[in-house]
């Protein structure tokens, strides 16, 4: 596996902590995200692919990675908390809240 992607390169440029958590990588096998998160014993909700968009305005893109990373939650999650709270349960205010 890589010691690192465009990805780790741009937060360590960043001055942002992150430790690397290596594993057996095969880019042949079949779902490789679930085979990353099987690999690192980790809850396959928990693993999150950071995608680096090249485009005029990069920190609009990077923010809200940033923001999640800070929260410590991924955007998943943070969708389950509002359906289980705010949004009591229904999926409407997603419509609304996350349109562009």
């Amino acid at each position: 596996m890589a010691k690192s992607t465009p990805a780790t390169l741009a937060l360590q440029k960043a001055g942002v902590a992150l430790t690397l958590h290596e594993y057996d990588y095969d880019p042949s096998a079949p779902r490789i995200g679930m085979r990353a998160a099987e690999a690192l014993r980790v809850e396959p909700a928990r693993l999150m692919k950071t995608l680096m968009v090249r485009a005029g305005d990069e920190p609009r893109f990077l923010r809200p990675l940033e923001e999640s990373i800070a929260r410590g939650l991924t955007p998943a999650e943070e969708l389950l908390e509002k359906y289980n709270s705010v949004w009591t349960g229904t999926v409407e205010p997603i419509y609304d809240e996350y349109a562009y």
